[in-house]
């Protein structure tokens, strides 16, 4: 630093000084002027500060080490004054730079002991080195893998996921698994599918990965999915024929499927051919008259159930029953011949 530049330094600090002239009697002359002694009273800021040097930091201490998969993560406790820190290696040179307390060094070799220490740096220089760490690196199971859903499609879940990747091991499977229920799949990929699940009942998933080394521990829960299904059949069909007409009753199946039965359907088939006929169609209600049909001839009929997935199986065959005759009319005149 240069005088001329410490004199301007120390005329900004002027303010926070008190100055006192002499006597005139010391006054003196030079070049026809008058040169007044000063005595500086109370001056006692700093020189550092007065000159505007900074100081040298501090070595950090409580410096920790934890091993990673082919990587080191380095922790210490903040030192005042540093505007960074630099986390070195042995034997390989390796090295992070960071403005905050904690830093990880990557690309490490599994199994090889590093030695680390960590300095604290401003623009005056970096303080002494921490004391030494040993980190050695080693292959690890993987992380929970992230992002699992899944989707409906019967009384089956098609689950999927991120793969988990970036380890020195890499995943040999993957295994979802069903709450309630505990009913799993496996694969090798970020999909699989989970079945025999139960219409109406809502689930999550959650996903762990498996390496040589281990498991992950379990994946976040997806968000619930609640399994549909087409309902069972209606049950306990019976028949009452009239001579063009047959009127079908029924009971509600055991189960909608989870989704409530919005409709029915009764169709009547020829019995000789197995051939549909005629149908009726109703909601709200488990019965219906099949209209439209042939006098004296024998149907057979079954009946389906409707929800949002769709119809269901049709119901066993009810039947045979043969529609009636129409019995002739009340002649309307008699005439008595040879009368």
């Amino acid at each position: 630093m240069t005088n001329l530049v410490r004199r301007l330094i120390t005329v900004s600090v002027l303010s926070a000084l008190v100055l006192s002239a002499a006597a005139p009697a010391n006054a003196s002359l030079k070049h026809g002027k008058r040169f007044v002694p000063a005595r500086v009273h109370h001056a006692k800021l700093p020189v550092h500060h007065v000159l505007g040097a900074s100081v040298v930091p501090g070595t950090p201490t409580n410096f920790v080490a934890a091993a990673g998969d082919q990587q080191a993560i380095f922790s210490w406790s903040e030192v005042s004054g540093a505007t960074r820190y630099v986390v070195m290696l042995q034997p390989n040179n390796a090295s992070c730079v960071t403005l905050i307390t904690t830093c990880a060094v990557r690309g490490l070799v599994n199994g090889t002991s590093y030695s680390a220490t960590v300095v604290a740096v401003n623009s005056a220089g970096r303080s002494a080195a921490s004391a030494a760490r040993t980190v050695t690196p080693v292959a690890s199971s993987p992380n929970a893998p992230r992002a699992v859903s899944a989707i409906t499609f019967g009384l089956h879940a098609r689950v999927t996921w991120l793969p988990v990747t970036g380890l020195s091991s890499p995943v040999t499977s993957y295994t979802a698994t069903s709450t309630p229920g505990a009913l799993t799949c496996t694969s090798a990929t970020p999909t699989c599918v989970i079945s025999e699940l139960e219409a109406g009942t809502s689930y999550t998933f959650t996903v762990t990965a498996t390496n040589a080394v281990g498991t992950s521990p379990d994946s976040t829960p997806s968000a619930a999915i609640t399994i549909l299904d087409r309902p069972d059949s209606p049950t306990n069909i019976t028949l009452a024929p009239s001579p063009d007409s047959i009127g079908v009753s029924w009971d509600a199946p055991a189960s909608d499927g989870g989704s409530a039965i919005d409709s029915y359907k009764a169709t009547a088939y020829l019995a000789s051919s197995g051939a549909p006929v005629a149908h009726c169609r109703i909601s709200g209600a488990t019965a219906c008259e099949i209209a439209g049909l042939s006098t004296a001839t024998s149907y057979v009929v079954r009946v389906m159930a409707h929800n949002t997935v769709g119809y269901s199986i049709a119901s066993s065959t009810a039947g045979p029953v043969l529609t009636g005759y129409n019995p002739p009319g009340q002649p309307l005149s008699v005439n008595v011949l040879g009368a």
